[in-house]
């Protein structure tokens, strides 16, 4: 993974957003997001304390598969993500998935049958750009 480091000045930053900013409070990183807290005021108004949230722009290119159980392999951004929202779905818990080291990412090429009844092959790619949209789902699926 490349990881490049862009400087760019606050002002320019916030003012590119349209943020009223008098002051850049705070910068703390969550993940994938970066959380600024600023004071803010508007006409006529007192100053106030506010947060402005940028997240990191992701698309399809970034969703992964993960076989996070034997049965099951989910489509979505990170492993969390996809196990969270798998546990929520079918209400099992964490010992009955697989642990983070030992899940697997399914290739983007490997190719799967369309359905059950169905002779044709499939790419995973061809399932999250078919299905993604935005949300983890199931991508691939195997009676256990």
């Amino acid at each position: 993974m490349k990881t490049e480091k862009i400087e760019i000045p606050t002002w320019e930053l916030l003012e590119s957003l349209g943020v009223p900013t008098v002051e850049l409070v705070d910068i703390d990183l969550k993940g994938d997001v970066v959380v600024l807290t600023v004071v803010e005021a508007g006409e006529g108004e007192q100053m106030q304390h506010g947060q402005l949230v940028i997240a990191e722009e992701k698309g399809l290119k970034d969703v992964q598969v993960f076989q996070i159980c034997e049965c099951d392999a989910v489509a979505a951004y990170t492993v969390e993500e996809a196990k969270a929202w798998y546990k929520e779905l079918t209400g099992v818990t964490d010992d009955e998935l697989y642990p983070n080291e030992e899940i697997e990412i399914v290739p983007h090429v490997t190719k799967v049958y369309e359905s059950e009844d169905s002779a044709k092959l499939i790419t995973v790619r061809e399932i999250i750009e078919t299905y993604f949209n935005g949300e983890p789902f199931i991508a691939l699926s195997t009676e256990g």
